[in-house]
């Protein structure tokens, strides 16, 4: 098995994970919680399937999660309404979605046309429900349908020892435009580490809308001078569409968040942000694109450095400035320029007078190679703190659970074998071993129950696949049923999980067709006409007790 197919390996686990959440989700959505956090989790669950078939290639899977995600989206923003009817939709939806993660993981093709009729269905509820939808709105977006701009970079100079080429796009004037959309992209090392791609992140985003990417080579170094395995690229994307929110822009790269730098500004915004701030002195000259760094008012004389009467909206706003940054100059010549134009950083930092703009947060003046100063919002303080609060866990072989498992056993045959070889006599001899092989046994003990723990998960996996057989059962038999389920968090070991699917099943078949009566059976009964069948799970000692009721 190469690294490839490892990868795939693991997809698929996590595939049968979020298809589980899935069930799980839409039970709950079923009996009336249909609320944001929700929808929220089954958004991220189609997203997530949708990625990883993007990057293996999984074409059918990829088409038909998008329109099912599309939905999604709608259904998130009201723009559809979550009726019955949606609900039974996304619950066929989720099945279609998990026979082509079977397909894939088999190798098996299924038909052409195979999620084609709920594929149109998806189209139809955007098309009734939002008047400025046009036809692409379910349309798959199979090739990288962006606009790349050429740059030509003068290698030869570079391993002379020159600096890098600006980008060719360095004159062009961002025009602001209703619904268009400026970002920088700026990956960490960490991102391509955990096998991101951003050729996919483009992908998500010209779903979104009309896209142009432009390569920023501003930072790569002379040949001389390259760090193979470091960062030196990032991206800036105009994109423009009807109606596109940041908030649509930042989902892309929610999954991505602390290992880029993401800046999302809209076509437009810093002639209004100017308006917010006090405004410039009668003498104040116009920023030109190469003022806003600190290395570029270093660079002024003192007498420059008078006439411009820098202000706030210059250091504030450098942050939403996309233009390249200019050169970077050594440490020793900044040092002599200032000391020349006797300009001090103090004396500096007095003329920039606070913006109500920047008022939360002081957005520093930085050297030309600094980070972009708004990042992609993280679940806390910064990335250490979001890698902090995400679940710890890794994906461990069953079957090397096993081999512990029998090596902790043969661990307590042996400290039991040496225990009862001690007699009397030793006992007396060697009371200092005899403490040993007793703290000896709690510390086994104590290990055996961690590793069998280690085997133990919730009959929830289990538990969550009966509402919709229940659903089934019900609409089969023309009968009312609810299914209510307890202690689903009861652990048990594995194997015993995997067993126990059959049997459950093959009980709530019964209690479906025999044990709850006809709606008109129990309302002459004086019952109500929904029956209720009870699943539940609990410990009696060393054994789990699993009882169905109806």
């Amino acid at each position: 098995m190469n690294d490839l197919d490892d990868f795939k390996a693991t997809y698929f686990d996590e595939c049968s994970e979020l298809l589980t959440e899935l069930e799980e989700q839409f039970a709950a959505i079923e009996a009336g919680e249909r609320d944001a956090d929700r929808l929220n989790a089954v958004f991220r669950a189609i997203h997530s399937i949708k990625g990883g078939a993007g990057a293996f290639g999984f074409s059918a899977l990829v088409g038909f999660a998008h329109a099912y995600e599309t939905l999604l989206d709608y259904v998130r923003d009201g723009r559809v309404e979550l009726t019955d009817d949606v609900v039974s939709l996304c619950i066929r939806a989720n099945d279609i979605v998990a026979d082509h993660v079977n397909a894939a993981q088999s190798g098996d093709e299924l038909p052409a046309d195979y999620g084609a009729e709920e594929k149109e269905r998806f189209d139809a509820l955007a098309r009734g429900e939002t008047a400025s939808d046009d036809d692409e709105d379910g349309e798959i977006v199979e090739e990288f349908d962006i606009d790349f701009t050429p740059v030509m970079v003068n290698l030869d100079g570079l391993a002379d020892g020159e600096a890098p080429v600006e980008d060719a796009f360095d004159a062009a004037p961002m025009a602001p435009a209703e619904g268009q959309w400026e970002i920088r992209f700026t990956p960490h090392r960490a991102l391509y580490a955990r096998a991101n791609d951003p050729l996919l992140l483009f992908r998500e985003l010209a779903a979104l809308g009309e896209m142009k990417v432009r390569a920023v080579l501003s930072d790569v170094p002379p040949l001389s001078d390259f760090e193979p395995f470091a960062v030196y690229c990032s991206w800036e994307i105009t994109l423009s569409a009807p109606d596109l929110t940041e908030a649509a822009i930042q989902e892309v790269f929610e999954f991505v968040e602390g290992d880029c730098d993401i800046v999302v500004v809209q076509a437009g915004a810093v002639p209004d942000l100017l308006s917010l701030v006090d405004p410039a002195p009668a003498n104040a000259v116009e920023p030109t694109p190469s003022e806003p760094d600190l290395s570029s008012l270093l660079a002024l004389t003192e007498e420059e450095v008078a006439k411009s009467a820098i202000s706030a909206p210059v250091a504030d706003l450098s942050i939403l400035d996309f233009a390249p940054e200019p050169e970077a100059k050594p440490a020793g010549e900044q040092d002599k320029l200032v000391e020349d134009a006797g300009i001090s950083f103090a004396a500096l930092m007095e003329e920039i007078q606070p913006s109500p703009v920047a008022a939360a947060k002081p957005a520093p003046v930085a050297p030309p190679a600094s980070k972009p100063l708004a990042a992609a919002p993280t679940n806390g303080d910064g990335e250490d703190n979001h890698r902090a609060v995400g679940v710890q866990s890794i994906r461990v072989d069953l079957d090397k659970v096993d081999r512990v498992v029998n090596m902790v056993g043969e661990l307590v045959i042996t400290q039991s074998m040496l225990t009862q070889q001690m007699d009397e006599t030793l006992r007396a001899r060697y009371t200092e071993l005899v403490r040993g092989l007793e703290v000896l046994a709690q510390t086994t003990r104590g290990l055996q129950d961690s590793v069998m723990a280690i085997r133990a998960q919730p009959v929830k996996s289990v538990f969550s696949r009966m509402p919709r057989l229940v659903r089934e059962l019900a609409a089969k038999t023309g009968k009312k049923i609810k299914l209510e389920t307890i202690g689903e968090n009861t652990e048990i070991d594995k194997t015993v999980i995997e067993q126990l699917s059959d049997p459950l099943t093959h009980m709530i078949r019964n209690s479906a067709d025999h044990g709850v009566e006809s709606p008109e059976t129990r309302r002459a009964a004086g019952k109500s006409e929904v029956g209720t069948i009870r699943l539940s799970a609990e410990q009696a000692g060393g054994n789990i007790l699993i009882v169905v009721e109806d």
